[in-house]
Formats: structure tokens, sequence, C-alpha cells
């Protein structure tokens, strides 16, 4: 299993700054579940920060959605 994720380390035009990325999941503590989630929708507000609109409040990299 690997963990998928969007993320952006610059601000820009979504489809020219999103990237799919893929890395291992990490190890679970004794008091952690892992939950498999096969899609997630990305609401229209997750577009406004990627664009720069919250540079003061959006640290990079950062991962799409809330």
């Amino acid at each position: 299993m690997e963990n998928e994720s969007l993320l952006y380390t610059e601000f820009g035009q979504p489809s020219a700054v999103v990237q799919l990325v893929r890395s291992e999941p990490q190890p679970l503590q004794a008091d952690e579940v892992r939950i498999a989630i096969s899609h997630v929708s990305v609401n229209p507000s997750d577009l406004f920060p990627i664009t720069g609109a919250y540079t003061h409040r959006t640290p990079l990299p950062a991962v799409v959605g809330y």
C-alpha cells in the first residue's frame, strides 16, 4: 500500500503546480489505526490557496485540501 497525495511546492495555476506524490505509509503507533480511502473530492475552495490567495497563512510545501 502507498500513500497518494496532491502536493504543491509553489503558488500558481493548479494544473501547473499540483503534482501527485506517492510515499510509503509511516508506521502506526499503538493507539492509531489506518483507514484506506479510495476517492476524495477537491473542493473549489481548496484551489484558492494554490493560486497564492492566502500566502500569509499557507506554508509550502502544502497538500491540497483541508
